[in-house]
């Protein structure tokens, strides 16, 4: 399904009128011994099974850029889709970083300050982010990350049925608190916000904005900024559906 995405969106932007050299890197596929290498280097970080299907089946990493004709000005890039292969899939600092130096950092495994994250889909209190990795597409306008979470709630309730079990065999709290993955995004001032609950959703909106530029800050409070804005309402791509099947997309009429 996921290759679906990327034709229809390919499909959709090599056919539209205004749209000029639309270029798509899709390198040949990982092996599965390339990603247990990985994981073992940054153990104990799995990488999840939607994101393990991407590299091993579809490609290793996808970029998509498309440019657009303006008249007199000629032909502008505008366009820019990425999603990091496993060799650019690095660690990245997770703590906040100061406003005048955005990219500033430990380059380790650091912890958000969890006042520097915003999230509207769960609660960040619950859990703990463990370590992260870029993933790539945000170019010169934040970074995006694959974020691995351990689940705090998990740990204290594991935590508590051990206290009051009288068994002479005990397992430590945190060998079963949940690990999860979620896509983070960081904005130039350092803030962090959630934007997915897993890699396929990430991959989804990430083909539904077309890569237009500032995307991710329209799932922000602060929101885009008026020279994306226009490129957003220029495209509008909220009005565009995926026929899986076909894999093509097309313009939802407006039935109000």
């Amino acid at each position: 399904a996921m290759e679906r995405y990327t034709l229809a969106v390919v499909d959709y932007l090599q056919t539209h009128p205004d749209v000029r050299d639309v270029r798509v890197s899709r390198p040949e596929c990982v092996t599965e011994a390339k990603l247990r290498e990985w994981e073992r280097v940054n153990a104990p970080c799995v990488l999840p099974g939607d994101l393990r299907a991407f590299l091993t089946r579809q490609s290793n990493g996808l970029h998509v850029k498309w440019s657009v004709a303006l008249g007199e000005v000629g032909v502008v890039e505008i366009g820019d889709m990425c999603i990091h292969g496993i060799e650019d899939l690095t660690a990245v600092p997770l703590d906040a970083s100061p406003p005048d130096d955005p990219w500033s950092g430990s380059g380790g495994h650091g912890v958000p300050e969890m006042g520097k994250c915003t999230d509207s889909k769960s609660s960040p209190s619950q859990k703990a982010a463990t370590a992260a990795f870029d993933l790539g597409g945000a170019g010169t306008n934040g970074r995006v990350a694959l974020v691995f979470l351990r689940d705090l709630k998990s740990t204290r309730d594991h935590a508590s049925a051990n206290a009051s079990n009288t068994s002479t065999t005990t397992t430590t709290s945190t060998a079963t608190a949940t690990s999860t993955n979620q896509v983070w995004f960081q904005d130039p001032a350092g803030v962090w916000h959630v934007l997915a609950e897993n890699f396929s959703e990430y991959f989804q909106m990430t083909h539904a904005n077309l890569g237009l530029p500032s995307w991710h800050h329209r799932l922000t409070p602060s929101g885009l900024h008026p020279y994306a804005m226009k490129w957003w309402h220029w495209m509008a791509p909220e009005t565009l559906a995926l026929d899986i099947e076909k894999g093509k997309l097309r313009r939802v009429e407006d039935r109000r």
